[in-house]
């Protein structure tokens, strides 16, 4: 089979921290480690380092911010990396979503033929327009809003049109797959308020992660004062604030503590372009630079990042009302480390409906973290838990996953 993937990568800075080409990366290696009759032609920039010499790239002009990589589509350099190829292809697949009709339409121009598609939907537009929101108390929305657009992708109320060019990949692609059952809840109910007709069944496929590759570059020793992981981007929207808050809280509660706070940010090394569309983490950078208990760590190779985080105590889950997945959570886990979650989003669905890990006020958040701190035993249960469970999310399945789909779309 011939696998035409479309990867797009807006953090060229840095693709080693980027959450969509570490997705490829793993997801392609394991596809062809059980399917090496299998072929991948990768369309991405020029800027994504090569990892595996079965995948032929195709690279095309750089894309330097979010808004570039979903309307930026260089149909004439793509038609003339394609040739010689387009014919070859048995299915296309697409990882960003707003071009899944321009690939489409190129090929279709191209083979004069209709090639499969299938469709990841890795981040969305949208919010929920009613959710669990919390600091210091469990509040409702009140009358919620038709739909409310991602703060980080309606910067002049684009938002709306960014979620057009989802919905108009939802309707053309034969299999549009996400990350979660509450991902997927919330792209078809929304479009179907927009679009009442659309009614196609979406696939639940998990970003994957290695245990193999975090068990060969753990650490095997902890940072000498015990230490709160944050791993996941520094935007606004994804909560980091809200963090700070609880844990400022927390600190004035409960005096000095015998922890730290760390930050891996993997938002470093943005593009000029980048911090002008969203100045929030430099001013989030430098509110954790001024904060006594906490400190940020840059790691630029997956291992060194690995080591790090295996190095914590326990992790906190991103506090992001719209997550469909997290990468990072799922990484703490995979170390070992007990992952406090939101009572919301995909959370449940990562770490457990049932377990204890859940928070759902600032309250319940201060009574896990204290437990965590305080009882060795529960945390033992819960970091072996936390280890075990994301084994379920291992490459391994992942990869088993997309194969059927490939396979049942082809042949």
């Amino acid at each position: 089979m011939n696998i035409l993937d479309y990867l797009n990568v807006s953090n060229e800075s840095n693709p080693e921290s980027d959450s969509g080409f570490i997705f490829q990366k793993l997801l392609i290696t394991e596809i062809l480690n059980q399917r090496p009759d299998w072929n991948f032609f990768l369309v991405a920039s020029k800027k994504i380092p090569p990892f595996d010499s079965r995948v032929q790239v195709l690279p095309f002009i750089n894309n330097v911010d979010k808004y570039k990589v979903r309307f930026n589509f260089p149909w004439e350099a793509l038609k003339a990396n394609l040739e010689g190829i387009a014919d070859k292809v048995d299915i296309l697949y697409v990882n960003q979503a707003e071009q899944a009709t321009n690939l489409k339409a190129l090929m279709a121009t191209l083979t004069r033929r209709r090639i499969p598609i299938v469709t990841y939907f890795h981040y969305l537009a949208i919010e929920p327009s009613s959710h669990k929101h919390f600091t210091f108390s469990r509040t409702e929305f009140e009358n919620p809003p038709d739909i409310i657009y991602d703060h980080g992708l309606n910067d002049g109320g684009i938002g709306q049109t960014v979620f057009m060019r989802q919905l108009e990949a939802l309707i053309a692609s034969d299999y549009s797959v996400t990350c979660s059952h509450f991902g997927a809840d919330l792209l078809i109910h929304t479009a179907q308020r927009i679009a009442p007709s659309v009614s196609k069944p979406i696939k639940i496929i998990n970003p994957p992660v290695s245990i193999e590759e975090i068990a060969n570059a753990r650490s095997g020793e902890k940072f000498k004062r015990k230490t709160v992981l944050s791993n996941h981007r520094m935007y606004k929207h994804y909560g980091i604030d809200e963090f700070l808050e609880l844990m400022n809280r927390y600190f004035r509660e409960n005096g000095e503590q015998d922890f730290e706070l760390l930050f891996t940010n993997p938002t470093s090394n943005r593009s000029k372009e980048r911090k002008r569309l969203d100045p929030s983490v430099e001013e989030i950078i430098n509110i954790i630079k001024s904060t006594k208990f906490a400190r940020i760590k840059y790691s630029r190779r997956r291992e060194e990042y690995y080591r790090t985080v295996s190095r914590c105590h326990l992790a906190v889950a991103p506090m992001r009302p719209s997550a469909l997945w997290s990468m990072s959570a799922v990484d703490a886990m995979a170390c070992g480390l007990p992952t406090l979650c939101p009572d919301y989003a995909c959370f449940p669905e990562i770490v457990g409906s049932e377990s204890p890990l859940l928070f759902s006020s600032f309250r319940g958040f201060k009574e896990i973290l204290m437990l965590l701190l305080n009882d060795r035993g529960f945390y033992e249960e819960q970091s072996e838990y936390c280890r075990r469970r994301a084994e379920q999310f291992d490459v391994k399945h992942t990869a088993q996953k997309f194969i059927r789909i490939f396979e049942q779309a082809v042949y």
